[in-house]
Protein backbone atom coordinates (compact mmCIF):
# COMPACT_ATOMS: atom_id res chain seq x y z
CA UNK A 1 0.00 0.00 0.00
CA UNK A 2 1.27 3.03 -0.83
CA UNK A 3 2.07 6.22 1.73
CA UNK A 4 2.51 9.60 1.25
CA UNK A 5 5.84 10.73 2.85
CA UNK A 6 7.88 14.29 3.24
CA UNK A 7 11.27 14.55 0.87
CA UNK A 8 13.19 17.19 2.60
CA UNK A 9 15.90 18.05 0.85
CA UNK A 10 17.76 20.27 2.98
CA UNK A 11 20.86 21.32 0.76
CA UNK A 12 24.54 22.29 1.89
CA UNK A 13 24.25 22.41 5.53
CA UNK A 14 27.67 22.77 8.31
CA UNK A 15 28.14 19.72 10.78
CA UNK A 16 26.09 20.99 14.04
CA UNK A 17 23.02 21.86 11.28
CA UNK A 18 23.23 18.91 9.86
CA UNK A 19 22.96 16.75 12.78
CA UNK A 20 20.22 19.03 14.59
CA UNK A 21 18.25 18.54 11.37
CA UNK A 22 17.43 14.66 11.78
CA UNK A 23 17.01 15.56 15.43
CA UNK A 24 14.96 18.26 15.81
CA UNK A 25 12.50 16.49 12.64
CA UNK A 26 11.80 13.50 14.54
CA UNK A 27 11.32 15.05 18.20
CA UNK A 28 8.75 17.36 16.72
CA UNK A 29 6.95 14.78 14.46
CA UNK A 30 3.05 14.28 15.70
CA UNK A 31 2.91 10.47 16.42
CA UNK A 32 0.28 10.46 13.31
CA UNK A 33 2.73 12.12 10.99
CA UNK A 34 3.41 11.39 7.70
CA UNK A 35 7.05 9.33 7.96
CA UNK A 36 10.33 11.53 6.40
CA UNK A 37 12.84 11.20 3.98
CA UNK A 38 15.26 13.91 4.67
CA UNK A 39 18.69 14.42 2.17
CA UNK A 40 21.41 16.83 2.63
CA UNK A 41 24.92 17.56 2.30
CA UNK A 42 27.66 18.84 4.88
CA UNK A 43 29.98 21.61 4.03
CA UNK A 44 32.00 21.75 7.03
CA UNK A 45 34.18 18.97 7.73
CA UNK A 46 33.97 17.35 10.78
CA UNK A 47 34.46 13.41 13.02
CA UNK A 48 31.21 12.81 14.63
CA UNK A 49 30.81 10.47 17.72
CA UNK A 50 27.84 8.17 18.36
CA UNK A 51 25.77 8.61 21.25
CA UNK A 52 27.59 6.22 23.93
CA UNK A 53 31.36 7.75 22.98
CA UNK A 54 33.81 10.33 24.63
CA UNK A 55 35.48 12.78 22.87
CA UNK A 56 39.30 11.66 24.40
CA UNK A 57 38.75 8.05 23.83
CA UNK A 58 38.05 7.98 20.47
CA UNK A 59 39.64 11.20 18.80
CA UNK A 60 43.27 12.88 19.38
CA UNK A 61 41.69 16.27 19.74
CA UNK A 62 45.14 18.30 19.47
CA UNK A 63 45.52 16.99 16.40
CA UNK A 64 42.15 17.99 15.21
CA UNK A 65 42.34 21.42 16.65
CA UNK A 66 45.91 21.69 14.49
CA UNK A 67 43.93 20.95 11.59
CA UNK A 68 40.60 22.87 12.79
CA UNK A 69 38.66 19.91 12.14
CA UNK A 70 35.23 19.99 14.74
CA UNK A 71 33.79 17.28 16.77
CA UNK A 72 30.08 16.78 17.27
CA UNK A 73 28.21 13.98 18.87
CA UNK A 74 24.64 12.22 17.00
CA UNK A 75 22.19 11.16 18.93
CA UNK A 76 22.42 7.79 17.10
CA UNK A 77 24.62 4.44 17.72
CA UNK A 78 27.87 3.18 16.22
CA UNK A 79 31.17 4.47 16.58
CA UNK A 80 33.08 7.68 15.30
CA UNK A 81 32.47 8.77 11.43
CA UNK A 82 33.59 11.43 9.43
CA UNK A 83 31.39 13.69 7.57
CA UNK A 84 32.39 15.90 5.02
CA UNK A 85 30.88 16.80 0.96
CA UNK A 86 32.11 13.90 -0.34
CA UNK A 87 28.75 11.51 1.20
CA UNK A 88 25.38 12.28 0.62
CA UNK A 89 23.19 12.18 3.85
CA UNK A 90 20.03 9.89 3.94
CA UNK A 91 17.74 10.45 7.20
CA UNK A 92 14.62 7.94 7.38
CA UNK A 93 11.95 8.80 9.82
CA UNK A 94 9.36 6.92 10.76
CA UNK A 95 6.80 8.61 13.85
CA UNK A 96 4.97 6.67 15.93
CA UNK A 97 2.15 4.91 13.99
CA UNK A 98 3.72 3.62 11.49
CA UNK A 99 7.72 2.90 13.06
CA UNK A 100 8.81 -0.92 13.12
CA UNK A 101 8.51 -2.84 16.36
CA UNK A 102 12.04 -2.96 16.66
CA UNK A 103 15.20 -1.70 15.28
CA UNK A 104 16.55 -4.68 13.73
CA UNK A 105 13.38 -4.60 11.62
CA UNK A 106 14.36 -0.36 10.77
CA UNK A 107 17.65 -1.72 9.30
CA UNK A 108 15.79 -4.32 7.62
CA UNK A 109 13.39 -2.14 6.19
CA UNK A 110 15.29 0.66 5.61
CA UNK A 111 18.32 -0.96 4.08
CA UNK A 112 16.42 -2.27 1.38
CA UNK A 113 16.21 0.90 -1.07
CA UNK A 114 20.06 1.78 0.22
CA UNK A 115 21.14 -1.78 -1.41
CA UNK A 116 18.57 -0.91 -4.30
CA UNK A 117 19.92 2.98 -5.43
CA UNK A 118 23.63 0.80 -5.52
CA UNK A 119 22.44 -2.28 -7.43
CA UNK A 120 20.71 0.58 -9.93
CA UNK A 121 24.31 1.80 -11.10
CA UNK A 122 25.88 -1.94 -10.99
CA UNK A 123 27.11 -2.00 -7.70
CA UNK A 124 26.53 -5.28 -6.16
CA UNK A 125 26.03 -4.31 -2.75
CA UNK A 126 24.77 -6.23 0.01
CA UNK A 127 23.85 -6.50 3.27
CA UNK A 128 26.50 -7.69 6.43
CA UNK A 129 25.35 -7.56 9.86
CA UNK A 130 22.46 -5.77 10.67
CA UNK A 131 23.77 -2.18 9.54
CA UNK A 132 26.29 -2.38 6.73
CA UNK A 133 25.80 -2.86 3.24
CA UNK A 134 29.19 -4.31 1.78
CA UNK A 135 30.86 -4.75 -1.72
CA UNK A 136 33.31 -7.44 -1.91
CA UNK A 137 34.91 -7.67 1.01
CA UNK A 138 34.67 -4.13 1.83
CA UNK A 139 32.56 -2.09 3.40
CA UNK A 140 30.99 0.58 1.18
CA UNK A 141 27.79 1.92 3.85
CA UNK A 142 27.52 2.43 7.58
CA UNK A 143 24.39 3.20 9.28
CA UNK A 144 22.87 3.84 12.67
CA UNK A 145 19.16 4.23 14.33
CA UNK A 146 17.86 5.75 17.30
CA UNK A 147 14.31 6.46 18.56
CA UNK A 148 14.20 10.03 19.06
CA UNK A 149 11.09 11.85 20.71
CA UNK A 150 8.25 9.45 19.60
CA UNK A 151 10.06 8.67 16.21
CA UNK A 152 12.92 5.80 14.65
CA UNK A 153 15.51 7.78 12.90
CA UNK A 154 17.66 6.17 10.52
CA UNK A 155 20.91 7.71 9.35
CA UNK A 156 23.12 6.51 6.39
CA UNK A 157 25.16 8.22 3.58
CA UNK A 158 26.60 6.92 0.15
CA UNK A 159 29.98 7.42 0.79
CA UNK A 160 31.38 8.86 -2.69
CA UNK A 161 35.10 9.19 -1.31
CA UNK A 162 36.98 9.25 2.23
CA UNK A 163 40.15 10.05 3.10
CA UNK A 164 41.87 7.52 4.76
CA UNK A 165 45.00 8.96 6.33
CA UNK A 166 43.80 12.26 7.18
CA UNK A 167 40.87 10.17 9.42
CA UNK A 168 43.56 7.62 10.68
CA UNK A 169 45.90 11.27 11.81
CA UNK A 170 42.94 12.32 13.94
CA UNK A 171 42.03 9.35 15.25
CA UNK A 172 43.42 8.52 19.17
CA UNK A 173 46.45 6.39 18.66
CA UNK A 174 48.65 4.96 21.71
CA UNK A 175 51.65 4.95 19.42
CA UNK A 176 52.26 5.81 15.71
CA UNK A 177 52.62 2.63 14.41
CA UNK A 178 49.01 1.95 15.77
CA UNK A 179 48.05 4.95 13.71
CA UNK A 180 49.99 3.27 10.39
CA UNK A 181 48.18 0.03 11.13
CA UNK A 182 44.81 2.17 11.33
CA UNK A 183 44.84 3.37 8.23
CA UNK A 184 46.00 0.30 6.39
CA UNK A 185 43.39 -1.41 7.62
CA UNK A 186 40.93 1.01 6.70
CA UNK A 187 42.21 0.83 3.38
CA UNK A 188 41.88 -3.12 3.42
CA UNK A 189 38.17 -2.76 5.20
CA UNK A 190 35.95 0.22 3.61
CA UNK A 191 35.27 1.41 0.13
CA UNK A 192 33.95 3.87 -1.72
CA UNK A 193 31.67 4.71 -4.78
CA UNK A 194 34.07 6.45 -6.56
CA UNK A 195 36.77 3.62 -5.98
CA UNK A 196 34.36 1.36 -8.23
CA UNK A 197 32.77 3.83 -10.51
CA UNK A 198 32.20 7.66 -11.03
CA UNK A 199 30.16 9.11 -8.58
CA UNK A 200 26.86 10.30 -9.72
CA UNK A 201 25.70 13.68 -9.84
CA UNK A 202 24.15 14.27 -6.45
CA UNK A 203 20.55 15.32 -7.94
CA UNK A 204 20.51 12.02 -9.89
CA UNK A 205 21.50 9.66 -6.70
CA UNK A 206 18.52 11.76 -5.16
CA UNK A 207 16.12 11.18 -7.72
CA UNK A 208 17.14 7.50 -7.48
CA UNK A 209 16.47 7.09 -3.89
CA UNK A 210 13.25 8.59 -4.46
CA UNK A 211 12.16 5.91 -6.55
CA UNK A 212 13.62 2.83 -4.30
CA UNK A 213 11.99 4.10 -1.33
CA UNK A 214 8.70 4.27 -3.19
CA UNK A 215 9.20 0.91 -4.61
CA UNK A 216 10.55 -0.66 -1.33
CA UNK A 217 8.74 0.97 1.48
CA UNK A 218 5.32 2.09 -0.28
CA UNK A 219 6.32 5.91 0.05
CA UNK A 220 5.61 8.35 -2.43
CA UNK A 221 8.13 11.46 -1.10
CA UNK A 222 6.21 14.79 -1.85
CA UNK A 223 8.51 17.80 -1.44
CA UNK A 224 8.24 19.84 1.02
CA UNK A 225 9.90 22.28 3.25
CA UNK A 226 10.72 22.20 7.41
CA UNK A 227 7.52 24.43 9.10
CA UNK A 228 8.43 26.81 11.18
CA UNK A 229 8.31 24.68 14.56
CA UNK A 230 10.03 22.25 13.15
CA UNK A 231 13.38 24.63 12.28
CA UNK A 232 13.27 25.65 15.92
CA UNK A 233 13.51 21.83 16.72
CA UNK A 234 16.73 21.42 14.36
CA UNK A 235 18.11 24.43 15.64
CA UNK A 236 17.46 23.62 19.72
CA UNK A 237 18.95 20.29 18.89
CA UNK A 238 21.85 21.80 16.92
CA UNK A 239 22.85 23.24 20.10
CA UNK A 240 23.00 19.80 21.77
CA UNK A 241 25.46 18.21 19.00
CA UNK A 242 28.67 19.87 20.66
CA UNK A 243 27.36 19.78 24.29
CA UNK A 244 29.49 17.07 26.96
CA UNK A 245 31.25 15.53 24.72
CA UNK A 246 34.16 14.04 26.75
CA UNK A 247 30.76 12.25 28.76
CA UNK A 248 31.04 8.74 27.10
CA UNK A 249 33.41 5.88 26.55
CA UNK A 250 35.35 3.81 23.82
CA UNK A 251 33.15 1.92 21.47
CA UNK A 252 35.70 -0.66 21.68
CA UNK A 253 38.19 -1.19 24.67
CA UNK A 254 41.85 -0.16 23.65
CA UNK A 255 40.93 0.29 20.27
CA UNK A 256 39.17 0.93 17.12
CA UNK A 257 36.44 -1.35 14.96
CA UNK A 258 37.34 -1.04 11.41
CA UNK A 259 33.83 -3.29 9.82
CA UNK A 260 31.84 -5.84 10.90
CA UNK A 261 34.26 -8.53 10.60
CA UNK A 262 37.84 -6.60 11.80
CA UNK A 263 39.14 -4.57 15.12
CA UNK A 264 42.38 -2.96 15.09
CA UNK A 265 43.39 -3.03 19.53
CA UNK A 266 46.58 -2.14 21.26
CA UNK A 267 47.74 -2.71 25.12
CA UNK A 268 50.38 -1.50 26.73
CA UNK A 269 51.81 -2.89 30.17
CA UNK A 270 54.68 -3.42 32.25
CA UNK A 271 55.81 -6.47 29.84
CA UNK A 272 55.28 -3.79 26.63
CA UNK A 273 52.83 -3.65 23.70
CA UNK A 274 50.54 -5.55 22.18
CA UNK A 275 48.90 -5.05 19.21
CA UNK A 276 46.91 -7.09 17.07
CA UNK A 277 44.10 -7.54 14.48
CA UNK A 278 41.23 -9.28 14.93
CA UNK A 279 39.25 -10.63 11.35
CA UNK A 280 36.33 -13.18 11.37
CA UNK A 281 37.13 -13.35 15.82
CA UNK A 282 40.75 -14.96 14.57
CA UNK A 283 43.85 -12.69 15.03
CA UNK A 284 45.10 -11.67 11.34
CA UNK A 285 48.18 -9.85 12.59
CA UNK A 286 50.32 -9.06 15.50
CA UNK A 287 52.85 -7.01 16.87
CA UNK A 288 55.06 -7.56 20.36
CA UNK A 289 56.95 -4.62 21.70
CA UNK A 290 59.46 -5.82 22.74
CA UNK A 291 59.40 -8.65 19.39
CA UNK A 292 58.87 -11.88 20.27
CA UNK A 293 58.77 -13.67 16.97
CA UNK A 294 57.91 -17.19 17.94
CA UNK A 295 54.97 -15.75 19.80
CA UNK A 296 53.50 -13.63 16.73
CA UNK A 297 53.81 -16.74 14.53
CA UNK A 298 52.25 -19.25 16.82
CA UNK A 299 49.09 -17.08 17.48
CA UNK A 300 48.16 -16.02 13.64
CA UNK A 301 44.98 -17.56 12.88
CA UNK A 302 44.19 -18.73 16.60
CA UNK A 303 40.91 -17.43 18.42
CA UNK A 304 42.04 -15.12 21.01
CA UNK A 305 40.84 -17.31 23.57
CA UNK A 306 43.00 -18.24 26.71
CA UNK A 307 43.19 -22.20 26.45
CA UNK A 308 43.48 -22.29 22.37
CA UNK A 309 46.59 -19.81 22.92
CA UNK A 310 48.22 -22.10 24.85
CA UNK A 311 47.44 -24.56 23.20
CA UNK A 312 48.92 -22.99 19.84
CA UNK A 313 51.81 -21.76 21.92
CA UNK A 314 52.53 -25.12 23.28
CA UNK A 315 56.28 -24.72 21.76
CA UNK A 316 56.74 -22.02 24.33
CA UNK A 317 56.81 -24.21 27.09
CA UNK A 318 55.64 -22.30 30.60
CA UNK A 319 55.88 -18.65 28.91
CA UNK A 320 52.41 -19.79 26.60
CA UNK A 321 50.66 -19.40 29.59
CA UNK A 322 51.86 -15.49 30.02
CA UNK A 323 51.49 -14.71 26.56
CA UNK A 324 47.97 -16.37 26.03
CA UNK A 325 46.35 -14.29 29.05
CA UNK A 326 48.20 -10.84 27.57
CA UNK A 327 46.85 -11.66 24.41
CA UNK A 328 43.41 -12.97 25.18
CA UNK A 329 43.32 -10.08 27.89
CA UNK A 330 43.94 -6.98 24.56
CA UNK A 331 40.93 -8.89 23.06
CA UNK A 332 38.99 -8.80 25.53
CA UNK A 333 36.96 -5.76 24.91
CA UNK A 334 36.03 -7.30 21.24
CA UNK A 335 33.86 -9.60 22.60
CA UNK A 336 32.34 -7.45 25.70
CA UNK A 337 31.14 -5.46 23.04
CA UNK A 338 30.58 -7.42 19.93
CA UNK A 339 30.34 -10.75 21.72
Amino acid sequence: MSRQARWLDLGELDAAALHGAYAGLAEAQAPDAPPLLVWARCREPHLCLGASQGLSAEIDAQACRAEQVPVLRRPLGGGTVWVDHDQCCVFMIWPKHVAPARHGELFERALAPMRAVFHAYGLAAERVGVSDLWLGERKLLGSGAATLGGSMVFGSSFLLDFPVARFARLMRAPSETYRAWLAEELARGMTTWSAHAPAPAASDLAQCLRTEVERALGWTSVSDQPTAAERIAMQEAAAEAVEDLEQGAALVENGIKINHHSYLIETRDAAGALRLVLRHGRIARLACEPRAAEVERAALACVPEHERLVAAMASLGAAADGWARRIAGAAAGVRRVYG
